[in-house]
């Protein structure tokens, strides 16, 4: 008799290897990308060599994945050198601020408030994964960088920082024992 795998296996490995690699436990290469893209955009200009490599390696990364990093994003043309040793953001880096709207199956859209520079202005608003949405919740305002368009013209976006949190409340019951709390919702 042949098993099968059942389909939620797929899934939750795949999940695991967007966030890092199981041997290294390392992050891919995009999301040292999506990292650098939020710094840049913290920075409201110009950022130097020295300022990328100390946030990049605080967050874990080596050298030579920066260094990666960089010559990626300028291929692409997200970001662009200004000057000898300092990168700002591309003019068209597809970076859009919005406040984000989760549904209960973990999936959200952003409703997109502002866009950086020259990005195109979006027909729908983009889709978040909930393996893409990290520690963002509802009502969050947020950065997001879309990946790619779909055919039906949705785009499909990642969280790359969390500008605002939304509340700071949550409704529920909480439960008290021996062992900790727990809270239910209600």
């Amino acid at each position: 008799m042949v098993q099968k795998r059942k389909s939620y296996e797929k899934s939750r490995i795949n999940r695991t290897k967007i966030f890092s690699d199981e041997r290294t436990g390392r992050l891919p290469d995009s999301m040292w990308e999506n990292i650098l893209l939020a710094h840049l955009h913290a920075a409201d200009g110009p950022a130097s060599l020295a300022e990328i490599e100390a946030s990049l390696v605080q967050e874990g990364a080596k050298k030579k994945e920066i260094k990666d990093t960089i010559d990626s994003l300028l291929r692409e043309g997200l970001i662009k050198k200004d000057g000898k040793r300092s990168y700002k953001l591309g003019k068209s880096a597809p970076l859009y601020e919005g406040i984000l709207i989760q549904h209960p199956k973990g999936f959200g859209f952003v409703s997109p408030s502002s866009r950086y520079g020259n990005s195109e202005p979006l027909t729908r608003d983009p889709f978040i994964s909930p393996a893409l949405m990290g520690t963002a919740q509802h009502g969050d305002m947020v950065l997001v960088r879309v990946l790619r368009i779909r055919k039906d013209h949705r785009p499909e976006a990642v969280v790359i920082r969390i500008l605002a949190r939304g509340t700071d409340k949550i409704a529920g019951i909480y439960q008290k024992s021996a062992k900790g709390g727990i809270g239910l919702s209600g």
